[in-house]
């Protein structure tokens, strides 16, 4: 039984649930909420009604409306199973606290003021209502949405449009009221609004459309700077308007072009100019009321006011935009990305920054400084003028232009980048020099996000200039957590040890760090121990001792390695708390009892201090080094508290952290577990950010507090590694207890110090974490999916219930260096045949008895790939134990590299690779450029020279087609170019599909599956090779939106022999063997995804019918047919039950010939001898 989750949130509930064996099985599905029997229903809706992407009608759909009384503020443990079954889904979710007078049942919220209207969702008992919405207390309309699509997306939703009268740039006071059934009312909310005269003209863009009839559209073009509108019909008006997003062109009327005598004679033609230095997007929509301005275009005849004119297209695409004036030397891919960053608007730049400061890359830098200046500066070039015009603005016009001609959010993101990569001395400088170009040429509101704000005032405060830190933190984020951190932001400008600052101010910073623990019920810290902010010399003010004669034992487990001055910090927190009656279990994880000069170190004699002073404290020794969680275990079992908790040997705890937590266990005795939140602090006590995106308090999984008995009893203990373990334990506990673990307080009760010694200090930054912790979560991840569906969530002891990398485990062996046969780098999130290409190869060589590694790297092409990292069938060879999977920085050595993916090299990782190859192979799986589309998907150059210069190797090259090596032999030099194409392996084929007798019923045609569909042919190829045409049924894995974003479909539907399926419905193997024909024609005469695809398709029977182009490819193996052709011989095969059944066996005899497994594993042999045998020469040359 496959059960999946299409939504899942605070809302919604939707997904299938079938029985591959049996299609006619409609299995019962159950909600539960917090473990209570919510609703049933049964799994017996059309597919295409719950999932906008899919045209299939498949009967296996269910869908829940969770009700809006779960918004009460508290986690709820949301549940989705199949009754009698242990198949099942869960996630639990954080409820905004919604209750307006849960007493009267209203619930609702205000979202605020967008696009002219004013935005929310209400309810009494269950039943959408709409407020009373006055603005300066005029009473305005307001409309029920009724779930309609729109910028709330929300059920009991509501709108009110502000009247034009307001939008005089003044403020506006807004309030909102619920009734209640007594007619009572409840404030929903209250806002001020100052709406421009300039909102004022884009709301008429906003109304409604009315038409001019009379008039219609022959042509609306947009051809480098100039566009024209060209109408048929009447044409009175002098002018018409267009606007493109937020902008409004005025086209004046000209004289009409000539009858060319294809079209009608045309009765107008308007044209206008763009300004210069304008930035278009890659396409615009036909503005609809559902769809917002900024990606849609509309036109109007005369005026704003005017009418819009008939058979407008539905969408407008610039074509040959101007080049840029000047350009430095950069591979040319990197400009393509930053052309294609500039125009994929706020998603795609988003992704990318996320992306840059997950891989840590420079290249990143530059493809957003390109993004930034329109092409025309590179990331050096960029900085070093703006710090040239930083003094008073100096010769800033000069050298960059108006400062408009700089793209905001992008400047802003490089310098989120920037900041967040740290990857050099100068990097918060050129974060500052950005920020501050922004704020002077911009204006501080012009800051998209309060992360700017954040970043900005840290910057600000490292350079002594507090006062305008604390003005650029003088606003309240919409963002409670955010709001809260930047209170710590504005505590370090007030930091005496802060550049410029005097010991005067210290007062001022406890006063303030106090004021925030008092306003949540805590005592404060004092100030006559050390005069100004110390780590070393924290105290808390007295406070009060935990009342009552027999209060809960609470086990404290401290795991050290190596004590040092924090770690007397850390001891001496905890013998001060309230709570006393306490049991402190130290455990020394074999600290060396010598130096690296043989000389005896203190280590020991300063825990056993400790020990001798306080009877509470257990002082354990080990002789053997396994790593914190491994010794936390030893503890755990030790252990005799009704509660446990932790505490790190370099952080300072609140003497109030201890009893908080234990008397909220006492008083919430359902309650299995909680945590509070903790800060960074350097050693002058200046709060950090280091939790994404600029959390300076956030929550600390290591100071949990549980119930020891059934926590143990049902969860066992920490995995026992040396990392990480502390977010699978939470995670797994939330899981199996239902119990989402979120502070209460907003205060952090513990201070960490950021030091080099921290097990995280190198691990994390902001966006960025180890690529080992990603590997250990996702290995740990797909154990807990196994929890959910039956298998035992208690570990007992060091035996490993899912993969850890060798760098993690206790008995891991620091001098010793894997070393494989052959390592494989691509881009391994990629689904369909880029996946079963990779697939077959990997399984070929751990079969052959090779030691193989897979190395998955994050490419630019495909965010959606990015997003997954391994594709099912790679993970599955991963968890199976045919690869290990390494990482960029895990330290091998390897006697050969490939390298599937060359783009990759185009956004590398900073970080020094790890792996040491003998030898490296660079296969082209793609042209370098689009012959049609001319996109840039690798520099041939530019990758050469990256992959000698992080392998140390000059790169042999192999191509995977004949047209990708006539194609790259313009760049490297023959004999570094393999002779023979580099081919997938083929397994033994199994039988294909039956054949139906003629007439019997339809072909099932299919196409090569392209995530991001990039490579479909001109429009009247498609209707040739997938045609409109009852006898044929069309089957395609894809998303029906993004077709219509291609132009493949038009807006209005897919034809009716058309299905689109869900790529999570079923394997890409699956789907291949439900097809009778693979018929493959596109843009482009090779791509990534066609040689995985048409041998997995020969394999399983399918004949595939492919452009004439690829039978130097695949020979007798498959049917060709020229575009005109490709339908009359689809029906003709179809047809011929012996022309099918013979086209089959050519198709298995092809790959018997050329595809064999043998052969390919032996290449890989020759690759590795040959590597070795001749490593002086290769290393040297050049192409």
């Amino acid at each position: 039984m496959i059960l999946h989750t299409t939504k899942l949130d605070s809302k919604t509930v939707t997904g299938w649930c079938f029985e591959p064996s049996d299609a006619q099985v409609h299995p019962t599905i159950e909600l539960l909420v917090d473990g209570q029997l919510l609703a049933k229903t049964r799994a017996d809706v059309p597919l295409c009604e719950i999932h906008q992407d899919t045209t299939s009608d498949r009967h296996i759909g269910f869908s829940f409306e969770l009700p809006a009384t779960l918004r009460d503020g508290s986690p709820h443990h949301i549940e989705i199973r199949e009754a009698g079954r242990s198949v099942k889904l869960a996630k639990v979710i954080d409820y905004a606290d919604s209750r307006i007078a849960p007493e009267q049942g209203l619930f609702g919220e205000y979202r605020g003021f967008d696009r002219g209207t004013l935005l929310g969702w209400a309810c009494r008992n269950g039943e959408t209502v709409s407020p009373v919405v006055r603005i300066d207390g005029e009473v305005i309309p307001t409309h029920a949405m009724l779930d309609t699509p729109n910028a709330l997306r929300a059920r009991h939703g509501f709108s009110a449009l502000v009247p034009p009268k307001f939008y005089d740039g003044k403020k506006h006071r807004v309030e909102l009221r619920l009734l209640s059934e007594e007619g009572q009312e409840h404030l929903l909310g209250d806002d001020v609004i100052a709406p421009s005269s300039a909102m004022r003209k884009l709301q008429r863009w906003r109304q409604t459309p009315r038409y001019k009839e009379a008039t219609i559209v022959d042509s609306l073009r947009i051809t480098g700077d100039e566009v024209s509108l060209t109408v048929v019909g009447e044409a009175t008006n002098k002018r018409a308007v267009l606007r493109l997003g937020h902008r409004r062109l005025v086209l004046e009327r000209v004289s009409p072009p000539p009858a060319d005598g294809r079209r009608p004679p045309a009765a107008g033609q308007y044209t206008a100019r763009l300004p210069e230095g304008a930035n278009l997007l890659t396409e615009y929509a036909q503005f609809t009321p559902a769809l917002a301005l900024q990606r849609t275009f509309d036109v109007r005849m005369g005026d704003e006011t005017g009418r819009r004119p008939s058979y407008l297209p539905t969408q407008l695409v610039p074509t040959d935009a101007p080049a840029p004036t000047h350009r430095h030397q950069l591979p040319s891919v990197l400009r393509h990305w930053a052309s294609e960053l500039r125009e994929g608007g706020a998603a795609r730049l988003t992704w990318f920054s996320a992306l840059a400061r997950e891989t840590q890359s420079r290249e990143a830098r530059d493809v957003l400084a390109l993004a930034v200046s329109d092409g025309k500066h590179n990331y050096h070039s960029l900085i070093q003028l703006l710090q040239q015009a930083r003094p008073q603005g100096a010769g800033s016009d000069a050298d960059l232009g108006p400062g408009s001609d700089l793209w905001l959010p992008g400047l802003c993101n490089l310098a989120q980048v920037v900041y967040s990569q740290r990857l050099e001395d100068k990097d918060f400088n050129d974060a500052y020099s950005l920020y501050d170009y922004a704020e002077r040429t911009f204006g501080m509101t012009s800051f998209p996000k309060g992360a700017d704000r954040s970043y900005y005032a840290d910057l600000l405060t490292q350079r002594g200039y507090t006062t305008k830190a604390i003005e650029v933190l003088s606003y309240l984020d919409a963002k409670a957590d955010r709001a809260y951190s930047q209170q710590f932001l504005k505590l370090n400008a007030w930091n005496p040890h802060t550049i410029g600052n005097s010991e005067a101010l210290s007062s001022i910073w406890f006063s303030a760090l106090n004021e925030l623990f008092r306003a949540e019920g805590f005592s404060g810290l004092s100030p006559k121990a050390h005069p100004v902010p110390d780590f070393y010399t924290l105290a808390g003010k007295s406070a009060a001792h935990a009342a009552g004669s027999r209060l809960p034992l609470v086990t404290v487990i401290m795991p050290i390695y190596e004590p040092n001055a924090a770690t007397d910090v850390a001891i001496r927190s905890l013998l001060e708390q309230t709570w006393k009656n306490l049991e402190i279990i130290i455990i020394d994880d074999a600290s060396p009892a010598v130096d690296e000069s043989g000389k005896p170190t203190r280590f020991r004699e300063q825990l056993r201090r400790w020990a001798d002073h306080d009877q509470r404290i257990r002082l354990v020794l080990c002789e053997e080094n396994r790593g914190a969680y491994s010794v936390r275990n030893d503890a755990f079992r030790m252990a005799k508290g009704e509660f446990v908790t932790v505490a790190d040997k370099d952080d300072w705890h609140h003497p109030q952290r201890i009893e908080y937590q234990a008397r909220d266990l006492m008083t919430h005795p359902g309650k299995h577990a909680n945590i509070v939140n903790w800060a960074r602090v350097d050693e002058q006590m200046r709060f950090q950010i280091r939790w994404g995106p600029d959390r300076v308090v956030h929550p600390s999984f290591a100071c949990i507090m549980f119930r020891r008995e059934v926590v143990l009893d049902r969860l066992g203990v920490w995995d026992a590694v040396r990392k990480s373990a502390d977010n699978e334990y939470r995670q797994r506990f939330e899981l199996v207890f239902g119990e989402k673990l979120t502070p209460r307080v907003r205060v952090p009760l513990a201070f960490s110090l950021l030091g080099d010694g921290n097990l995280t200090s190198s691990d994390f930054g902001l966006g960025y974490r180890h690529p080992d912790r990603e590997v250990y979560q996702w290995a740990y991840s797909r154990w807990h999916q196994q929890i959910q569906n039956g298998q035992t969530p208690r570990l007992e002891g060091p035996a490993r219930e899912f993969y850890a990398p060798p760098a993690f485990r206790p008995d891991r062996a620091d001098q010793c260096v894997a070393h494989y046969d052959v390592v494989f780098i691509s881009e391994f999130g990629l689904l369909g045949g880029a996946a079963l290409a990779a697939q077959a190869e990997i399984a070929a060589a751990a079969a052959a008895g090779l030691k193989v590694a897979i190395m998955p790297l994050r490419g630019v092409q495909s965010p959606t790939a990015a997003k997954r990292r391994l594709a099912p069938e790679i993970e599955q060879l991963w968890l199976d134990g045919a690869a290990e999977w390494i990482t960029w920085n895990t330290e091998a050595t390897a006697d050969l590299a490939v390298l599937c993916w060359p783009a990759l090299m185009g956004l590398k990782p900073a970080a020094p690779l790890g792996l040491k190859a003998d030898g490296v192979t660079i296969v082209a799986n793609q042209l370098p450029t689009g012959t049609r589309s001319q996109a840039q998907n690798f520099d041939v150059q530019q990758v050469d020279l990256a992959a000698e210069q992080v392998f140390g190797v000059a790169p042999e090259w192999a191509a995977q087609s004949p047209a990708v090596e006539e194609a790259i032999r313009a760049w490297v030099s023959p004999e570094r170019i393999l002779e023979e194409v580099w081919t997938m392996p083929s397994s033994a084929p199994p039988s294909g599909k039956e054949h139906p007798s003629p007439g019997s019923g339809r072909a099932v045609i299919g196409r090569i599956l392209d995530e991001d569909e990039q490579n479909w042919p001109a429009p009247e190829v498609i209707c040739d090779a997938y045609p409109a045409d009852e006898e044929i049924e069309v089957l395609l894995v894809s998303k029906v939106r993004l077709l219509q974003k291609r132009g493949v479909i038009s807006p209005q539907g897919t034809p009716r022999n058309w299905t689109v399926l869900p790529a999570e419905l079923q394997t890409y193997d699956e789907y291949l063997g439900s097809l009778d024909f693979l018929v493959h024609y596109g843009a482009e005469p090779w791509d990534p995804h066609t040689e995985g695809t048409v041998v997995r398709a020969m394999e399983r029977g399918v004949v595939c019918l492919l452009h004439p182009a690829l039978k130097p490819v695949y020979g007798a193996g498959a049917l060709y047919a020229a575009p005109g052709e490709i339908r009359d011989t689809l029906q003709r095969v179809w047809r011929d039950p012996e022309a099918m059944n013979h086209q089959r066996v050519q198709g298995r005899e092809f790959l018997a010939m050329h595809r064999d497994r043998g052969q390919y594993v032996e290449r890989l042999r020759t690759a590795r001898r040959s590597d070795s045998e001749s490593d002086g020469q290769v290393r040297g040359r050049h192409g």
